[in-house]
């Protein structure tokens, strides 16, 4: 179109007939007046142009307004689960372009979204096409839907002439390439209909082969030639990728239509609508005759000469097709407002819903409970928390209304009767407004009616002023904070900070403020990530309905700071669910909320918990793998769509599939972390399970087994191996009952061990004070992997330089977060590292009954240190050994390799690390080994 514009303005042949001038002998006033007539000419070429390019290319559905928006949400629930090779024939021509290519694009992301993509069901290969056809990716090459839409993602626009024949006869010379035999195939055209070939012979020849086309237009198409080319009845088969949802609901219900999906929900139902179809073309128009200039060559020069010329412009022509849509409505779970006593429904398939549930009324899945819902292992919330809301004219009154509304649900759900949870909220833009001092409100309910109170303010985004404001005044005990609690921020904002947030947030953090970030839009995460200090603490969002999802992520976040709990374990959690005849589609929907639950009492994180899901009948199936996600609520989303299966229960085939797939390195298992297998079926396999069962225990898997009805108990103990493995359950209705008993027993581990054990801390000037802090954070991520009580586990703590100090002993904490705040206390000595002075305090002091530690208890000392000491430190180190307590040493630096094994004695009781600040990536490593280390000593103290 600028092309066109440019070649009018500066081409003199152009516009009209042939205007030669010659400026050395044409007066000055002529030509200004040819130039001025040529641009106003191309101006209103240019126009034209633009009206016919911007022409709504409409597919107009005669329906009302609810109706259609019915359609969409309809096609975003939807998924076709069956047995067929798609091909996706991708326009990437010029005429196309780019904009029109990355629509196309995300069409075909669409797609994805509503097929069931896995080597046993749906297989998808997509071919872009213009001046000649070129394979993207082959039907086998992307075996899940997340990998097949990160490939759509990376495709990039190749331009050329537009040459669909040539496409079509690709397909059929080449195959469907990674194809299977005797599975229905599918081609899948996008396009404008303009093509610079013969379109109709190598379609219909497809059709006769038995291809199904889909014709799905594109920017401008022309109708005519869609519903030519596409499979009979056309209306099934023709759509318009640019209504996203309408277009993959158009294609879903064509596919049930025609039987080649056949699991449909059966609340779902198809309708017919007349809709109509337009086709815009531009049309070349003469405008009739006009005065015009031309030269005449005289041989000597130009003579200018006055003459009539033709003038055309272009008219924009639309043609009309009538035609019936049909479409697939599925009724909302929500819209029968299931979630009573105020509570929020969020829909998560066509069938499920989760209800986010107020304060006093969890427990039940409608919120009719009359307790509260906290998850296993967090049962108290003990922290001071702020909530520091953008005000800012970029946050919006109506993100800032949002926000407010997130703050309130996330205060019911951290709220318990012993009311332990100090909360204040803060407003921020040019400056900082304490809205609601920390714990200056009566009842909960009272809170909620001041939150809604405070007005939204305005003003500039200054995030980094406002960080530096919360942590010199935000936490102080006259304003009401407690030093003995965990301090809690939570920052949301929609909008850049004008200032810098790095400094700011980095002397929140060393003022020990635990900092979270909530943020509409991904383009913020850098900058939350800048604050937070650790990405796993960011939580973005693109909808309410996903921010309101996120209540208990964060919950989960704020009550583990300070609680014991298997929450935060390190651990590869694989979960195998029988998807077979005899446990049915309704009792499948049970076991997927029930596995939904299990979810949510875990830390899903790349350095904590992971977890995969398969589901099995004849043959098993990976849902997600173990390193696919790393949210719960995207796990959650993709378990919600796990299909039910039908067939057989192959059971032992399935744990096979596990042991040798699923628990590999190449689906994101980690080498030296804990695995368990979660098995919820009948008991009843076709196929033998003992033996794989025990195989899976030789590798150290702890396989627990979920039996439902009248699972045989011989059977379940087989597999299981031991009775506390198994869980057994009448109904698969009461499997919400036993959640609780579920993850206690995944928990059961190192971590409810009966053990004393102490940190001994360098805190010498050869550490520093920077790196001392990074010791402090390794050592409270290391204290949460246990089970602190007086019964269980023991820690006590020492640190040391000339001389040893004890910051708290065996006995002197029962809880988690109290421990933790007071190695937050800890100080940096400086001095000299006497490393044999402390090792020998603690075995004299330290260890002592008067100190807590208890007879006839295991217990090890994890000792922090670069290996360096002013006086001699193996022979204390042995004389611990030699009363049985197991020695770990964390050698960082160019501790030397020698001087480090004397102290540790063996060489699977060190741990070397390069520098303080990869500490966090040897947590798991250090769990493990004081755990291998308990196993192999009894204790002998005298």
């Amino acid at each position: 179109m600028f092309l066109k514009v440019k070649k009018c303005l500066f081409d003199q042949r152009s516009c009209g007939d042939s205007i030669f001038t010659s400026t050395s002998v044409i007066h000055k006033g002529v030509v200004n007046f040819i130039m001025k007539t040529r641009l106003i000419i191309c101006i209103i070429a240019f126009y034209i142009t633009v009206l016919v390019c911007l022409g709504d290319s409409i597919q107009q559905l005669m329906a009302d307004k609810e109706t259609i928006i019915k359609i969409a949400a309809s096609g975003k629930l939807i998924q076709c689960s069956a047995a067929i090779d798609v091909i996706l024939l991708m326009d990437g021509s010029y005429s196309i372009g780019k904009g029109s290519f990355e629509r196309s694009k995300h069409f075909a992301s669409k797609v994805c979204d509503v097929l069931d993509i896995n080597p046993d069901r749906v297989q998808i290969g997509v071919i872009q096409y213009s001046s000649k056809p070129k394979l993207e990716f082959a039907l086998d090459a992307y075996p899940t839907r997340e990998e097949a839409k990160e490939a759509i993602k990376n495709i990039h626009f190749r331009g050329g002439s537009t040459e669909i024949g040539r496409a079509i006869k690709h397909v059929l010379r080449k195959g469907f390439q990674g194809g299977r035999n005797e599975v229905p195939k599918i081609m899948i055209l996008l396009t404008d209909g303009k093509s610079q070939d013969n379109i109709i012979p190598p379609a219909i020849f497809a059709k006769k082969s038995g291809i199904t086309l889909f014709a799905v237009g594109i920017k401008h198409p022309q109708w005519k030639v869609l519903h030519s080319v596409a499979s009979e009845p056309s209306e099934m088969y023709v759509f318009f990728a640019e209504h996203y949802d309408d277009a993959v609901n158009g294609l879903y219900t064509t596919l049930t239509q025609s039987t080649v999906c056949n699991d449909v929900p059966p609340s779902c139902y198809v309708e017919s609508r007349n809709c109509q179809r337009t086709t815009i073309e531009a049309q070349k128009e003469y405008k009739g005759n006009h005065i015009c200039w031309k030269g005449k060559n005289t041989g000597f020069y130009i003579k200018p000469m006055a003459s009539i010329c033709p003038v055309y412009g272009w008219k924009r022509v639309e043609s009309k097709i009538q035609s019936q849509c049909h479409r697939t409505l599925c009724p909302d779970p929500c819209e029968s407002n299931p979630c009573l006593n105020g509570g929020t429904c969020i829909t998560e398939s066509v069938e499920e819903f989760s209800c986010l549930c107020p304060l006093g009324y969890g427990g039940d899945k409608h919120c009719a409970g009359n307790r509260y819902l906290i998850p296993a292992g967090l049962v108290e919330c003990t922290v001071d928390l702020i909530f520091l809301l953008d005000g800012s004219w970029n946050m919006g009154l109506e993100g800032f209304l949002l926000a407010k509304d997130f703050i309130k649900r996330l205060v019911q759900s951290v709220f318990d009767s012993t009311t332990k949870v100090r909360i204040s909220v803060a407003q921020y833009g040019d400056k900082v407004n304490i809205e609601i001092p920390i714990g200056r409100y009566g009842t909960v309910w009272e809170l909620m009616k001041d939150i809604d109170n405070i007005h939204f303010r305005g003003g500039n985004t200054f995030t980094g002023r406002a960080l530096d404001y919360i942590a010199e005044y935000g936490f102080r005990s006259a304003q009401g904070s407690r030093m003995e609690v965990p301090h809690v921020l939570v920052v949301l904002s929609n909008s850049k900070s004008h200032d810098s947030v790095t400094l700011p947030a980095e002397n929140a953090r060393e003022r020990e403020i635990f900092i979270l970030t909530v943020g509409r839009s991904s383009r913020l995460f850098n900058e939350m990530n800048l604050i937070t200090g650790d990405s796993r603490l960011v939580f973005t969002f693109s909808d309410p309905q996903e921010l309101y999802g996120k209540v208990m992520e964060l919950r989960t976040k704020i009550c583990g700071l300070n609680t014991a709990g298997c929450y935060s374990k390190t651990l590869d959690l694989v979960f195998a669910l029988d998807a077979s005849h005899k446990v049915g589609r309704h009792d499948f929907r049970h076991i997927k909320g029930f596995v939904k639950n299990i979810i949510s009492q875990f830390d899903i994180d790349a350095d904590l918990t992971q977890i995969g899901l398969v589901i099995y009948s004849d043959k098993p199936r990976t849902v997600f793998n173990l390193d696919t996600f790393d949210s719960e609520g995207k796990m959650k989303k993709s378990l919600s769509l796990a299909p039910y299966l039908g067939g057989n229960a192959w059971t032992g085939k399935a744990l096979q599939y596990i042991t040798e797939d699923t628990f590999s390195a190449r689906k994101g298992a980690r080498l030296g972390v804990q695995k368990a297998v979660v098995l919820i079926t009948d008991g009843q396999s076709t196929d033998e399970v003992t033996t794989v069962a025990e195989q899976l225990r030789r590798h150290g898997v702890t396989v627990l087994l979920t039996g439902v009805g009248e699972a045989q108990s011989q059977t379940l103990l087989r597999i299981a191996g031991n009775p506390k493995f198994m869980i057994p359950v009448p109904t698969y209705e009461h499997l919400k009952h036993y959640e609780a008993n579920l993850v206690h027993k995944i928990c059961e581990g190192c971590y409810s061990k009966t053990l004393d054990l102490v940190f001994a801390l360098d805190a010498s000037h050869k550490v520093g004070r920077h790196d001392f802090r990074h010791i402090k954070g390794f050592v409270k991520n290391i204290i949460s992997q246990f089970d602190i009580d007086a019964d269980l586990t023991q820690i006590g703590l020492v640190i040391y330089s000339d001389k040893p100090r004890t910051v708290f002993n065996l006995d002197t904490f029962d809880s988690e977060g109290k421990m933790k705040k007071s190695l937050s206390l800890a100080p940096y000595l400086g001095g000299n590292a006497w490393t044999g002075k402390a090792l020998q305090y603690i075995t004299e002091d330290t260890f002592s009954a008067r100190k807590g530690a208890r007879l006839g208890v295991q217990k090890a000392v994890v000792l922090i240190t670069d290996g360096q000491s002013t006086d001699e430190v193996t022979t204390v180190a042995e004389q611990l050994r030699r009363h049985g307590v197991t020695v770990l040493l964390t050698g960082v630096g160019e501790a030397q390799s020698q001087t480090l094994l004397r102290i540790a004695g063996n060489p699977k009781f060190m741990i070397p690390v390069p520098t303080y600040e990869h500490l966090k990536h040897y947590e798991a490593n250090l769990v493990h080994k004081i755990c291998e280390g308990l196993s192999q000593h009894m204790f002998f103290w005298p």
